[in-house]
């Protein structure tokens, strides 16, 4: 098993963009051949715990579907950091 796990730079409060990076981060660690990639938490808000509750999401935004997209079509697992609300 290849397990990858990255650390990018992310960009504070912009979820859309860091998306952006975190989809060419799991594209280069699928051309390796990685079985799983991760990031760290807060990797999708930019590492800001004062923005952590009005970025705060739920399990059902479909913003990240596309991690289970590519997760389904290149078989490799994915675990992203975001806030969520409970």
């Amino acid at each position: 098993m290849k397990i990858c796990v990255v650390q990018a730079k992310a960009i504070k409060g912009d979820i859309q963009e860091n998306i952006e990076t975190h989809k060419r981060s799991i594209n280069l660690a699928a051309t390796h051949e990685a079985d799983m990639i991760v990031f760290p938490e807060l990797s999708l808000t930019g590492y800001e715990p004062k923005l952590a509750a009005e970025l705060a999401t739920h399990q059902d935004d479909s913003r990240f579907d596309e991690f289970q997209e590519i997760s389904n079509s290149r078989q490799i697992t994915i675990g992203v950091g975001v806030p969520t609300r409970s």
